[in-house]
């Protein structure tokens, strides 16, 4: 009897390492299976900032990579690149993985220093842009002195969420803002610039109906409309005016500044939204958005003189040079000729005769979009042939 017990328990535990044994080996192939088995293919699913290189980097699995050490990476964890809201790895099958992206919204650009800071949907910092995103409306005239990524960008409370309130209002509203800018840095001055109109918000009370009634009368403009939309009065109807009040631009290391007929500073940006005229190298020129522009009386002079002659004689024109081809010498930039003069003696004469020269041009030998150089008259050259113009 005891011999019979003694053949069971030794058949059962042969049984049992068997059963070790093959549950060993298939352990084995699977493991060997899974460690060898490549990662063929990484796709990335939703549109992102950031490139695959960098989602891959972000998530630890990369094409080449085996199942195994894709499985583990997926198992682990990672930590979000600062744009991202979601991110989420799926294996499609043994060789191809998905990882699914969704990156935060972005409400604004700030310029500061060099570049732009992003502010997500709660005025957290995500980064800095060296350049503008399309769509994405840049709020000028808000003082910045830091920027942390990660943390609330440290402005005044009523200023961001004022262009929080008017970058979700516009969404809703299909408005597309190009630019919001507080004058002073005031959240009661606030203007809204679309394409060529400037909508004067005042503050962001009732920013809803404001909205509303700058979608309806957009809707009704013509393409290419200038004008001002005064909408800061809340208990009277809006107010269109169909024409700029900007009197020129100067360019500085900022970008252009424009500058409307009181002499303030109305914007800065990287580029013009009228035809107003274009100033090039002044002296000086100091001033931020909402204030008076700085710049030296003698010039300030000259140029509100030229700008007021060219008005009454309808010379019009691109752009002033004040220290043309680096000389101390002031030039009229048009679209057939540049206008040089080597003083500002007889201004008023000087842009007669140019007009006249100007108008005695056959429109037929315009510079064309490919010619690089405009040619260059030199009023004093000419000047004592319009001798009637005294």
């Amino acid at each position: 009897m005891s011999n019979k017990v003694i053949k069971l328990k030794t058949k059962k535990n042969h049984t049992k390492w068997i059963i070790i044994i093959i549950l060993l080996a298939i352990l084995g192939i699977i493991y060997f299976s899974l460690s060898f088995n490549k990662i063929a293919k990484v796709e990335i699913v939703g549109k992102s900032k950031y490139s695959k290189e960098e989602i891959c980097s972000m998530v630890g699995i990369n094409e080449g990579d085996s199942f195994l050490k894709s499985f583990i990476a997926k198992r682990k964890g990672f930590n979000m690149l600062p744009f991202i809201e979601e991110a989420k790895v799926k294996f499609s099958t043994m060789n191809k993985v998905e990882v699914l992206v969704k990156d935060k919204e972005i409400t604004s650009l700030i310029p500061f220093q060099d570049d732009y800071v992003v502010l997500d949907k709660n005025g957290y910092v995500l980064g800095y842009e060296d350049e503008a995103i399309e769509s994405v409306p840049i709020s000028l005239g808000i003082n910045l002195d830091e920027a942390i990524v990660g943390k609330i960008v440290p402005i005044d409370e009523r200023v961001l969420n004022s262009v929080l309130l008017i970058y979700f209002s516009a969404k809703k509203n299909f408005v597309n803002v190009n630019e919001i800018v507080f004058l002073g840095g005031s959240p009661d001055k606030i203007h809204l610039y679309i394409g060529s109109i400037d909508i004067f918000l005042g503050d962001a009370s009732n920013i809803e109906e404001k909205m509303k009634t700058a979608k309806a009368v957009l809707d009704k403009l013509p393409k290419n409309a200038k004008g001002v939309l005064d909408l800061s009065n809340n208990k009277k109807a809006y107010v269109f005016k169909n024409d700029f009040e900007l009197k020129y631009y100067v360019i500085d290391d900022r970008g252009f500044c424009a500058v409307d007929k009181n002499g303030i500073i109305k914007k800065i940006s990287h580029s013009k939204f009228s035809d107003s005229i274009t100033v090039a190298n002044l002296s000086s020129f100091e001033g931020n958005v909402g204030e008076e522009a700085v710049i030296k009386e003698e010039e300030k002079k000259l140029l509100n003189s030229i700008i007021g002659e060219a008005k009454k004689i309808n010379f019009k024109f691109k752009g002033i040079d004040f220290k043309f081809e680096e000389k101390k010498e002031l030039a009229i930039l048009t679209d057939r000729v540049i206008f040089n003069f080597k003083n500002a003696d007889e201004i008023v004469k000087k842009l007669k005769v140019s007009k006249k020269y100007y108008d005695s041009l056959d429109e037929k030998k315009e510079a064309s979009k490919e010619e690089k150089v405009l040619p260059v008259v030199h009023i004093e050259k000419i000047i004592n042939k319009y001798r009637d113009l005294d």
